[in-house]
């Protein structure tokens, strides 16, 4: 049926989607993964900072 035909499309192009999702995942992550340690460092030094000033 069409409707079969549809969804079995449907799936491929969901799998297709998904693998260069998962490719720009893995280029993209260790950089996210390296700006969020440092934002988290920066983050607690600022805090740091702001409790030596109290």
């Amino acid at each position: 049926p069409e409707e079969e035909a549809r969804s079995r499309g449907l799936a491929k192009l969901l799998k297709i989607g998904l693998k260069s999702f998962a490719r720009v995942l893995k280029k993209v992550l260790p950089k996210a993964a390296k700006a969020g340690k440092s934002l988290a460092k920066s983050f607690a030094d600022e805090n740091a900072i702001r409790q030596q000033n109290q």
